[in-house]
């Protein structure tokens, strides 16, 4: 069961800022606090539905899909990461170009894509990846591991998802089966 879509609204003192999967809708600043709202308009499993909160910074880019289709890319970092991530997460670009070769277009056009800075490794919330790998390049010293991985679940685990939790490792299988799929294309 996933709702078909979701409404999301967090509500985070003035000073912070609160990212969530799907689209950005707009904010409602209060004297002390502020309302941030989002809309994810595909079906969305609910262990994929997250939040950060935090001081970040924005990075905005476009990838032109294999449909010819734009897709908005935001990411939400540090401001001490800013400059770095901007070099970072351009190699997101080659990785999403290789995923729809193989794998057909990215699943969730309207809602765009994110990585968001985190206190932890990775996650692959829908369409709001948790990136917490330090900018480092770590798989095989020209890509970013984190990224790769997380990023395949975007097809693998968030698009098609596995009915019982005894069959996660179908999503993890894919996810890792697409890494080498990368590396493959690399090479």
């Amino acid at each position: 069961d996933e709702p078909d879509s979701m409404r999301i609204h967090y509500t985070v003192p003035n000073d912070l800022m609160a990212v969530g999967n799907g689209q950005f809708t707009g904010k409602n600043i209060g004297a002390n606090k502020t309302t941030y709202n989002w809309f994810v308009s595909y079906p969305i499993n609910t262990y994929n539905v997250t939040l950060y909160i935090g001081k970040f910074k924005i990075i905005e880019d476009e990838y032109l899909g294999i449909n010819g289709e734009c897709l908005f890319i935001t990411h939400y970092v540090l401001e001490e990461n800013y400059e770095k991530a901007k070099i970072h997460f351009k190699q997101l670009h080659e990785q999403l170009a290789l995923y729809e070769k193989r794998f057909g277009a990215y699943p969730w056009y309207r809602d765009g894509f994110k990585l968001v800075e985190s206190p932890f490794p990775g996650m692959e919330h829908q369409t709001a990846i948790a990136y917490g790998n330090g900018y480092k390049n770590d798989a095989g010293g020209e890509t970013d591991y984190i990224i790769l991985h997380e990023t395949a679940h975007e097809w693998w685990g968030n698009s098609v998802t596995a009915k019982d939790l005894a069959h996660v490792w179908l999503q993890e299988g894919f996810a890792t089966y697409a890494e080498s799929l990368f590396y493959e294309e690399k090479d």
